[in-house]
C-alpha cells in the first residue's frame, strides 16, 4: 500500500501535487501533450536530470535526450532504481551538490 510504504506525511504533498500538475494522467492518453523533445528544447535554465542506473541502449537514449537541453546534464545514479532519492539518497545528494556548485 502506498500510504504504508511512503508515509502519510509524504502522501499529503504527493497526491495533491499529482492532481494539480497531472490531473488527467489516468484519464487520457498523452497524445495531446507536446513531445518531450519540443518541451526540452524550450528549457533554458541549468537543468540536472537524475536517473536510475542504466546500461546499454537505455543509457544511450537518456544521454541523447539530455542533449535537447540548452544547459543540461544527466547523472545516472549508480545502484538506483525507479525512485532514485530513496534508493541512493547519498549519491543523489552528492550529484546535486556538485551540480549546484558549478552554477
Amino acid at each position: 500500500m502506498l500510504l504504508m510504504a511512503h508515509g502519510s506525511s509524504e502522501c499529503e504533498y504527493w497526491a495533491p501535487s499529482k492532481r494539480l500538475h497531472h490531473p488527467d494522467t489516468a484519464l487520457r492518453s498523452r497524445s495531446g501533450r507536446p513531445a518531450m523533445s519540443e518541451l526540452f528544447a524550450k528549457i533554458t535554465a541549468p537543468t540536472l536530470i537524475l536517473k536510475a542506473d542504466a546500461r546499454g541502449a537505455d543509457r544511450k537514449k537518456n544521454e541523447e535526450v539530455v542533449k535537447l537541453l540548452k544547459n543540461g546534464k544527466i547523472v545516472h545514479v549508480e545502484g538506483a532504481r525507479h525512485n532514485v532519492r530513496r534508493d541512493q539518497k547519498a549519491r543523489l545528494l552528492k550529484a546535486l551538490k556538485a551540480f549546484l556548485g558549478e552554477l
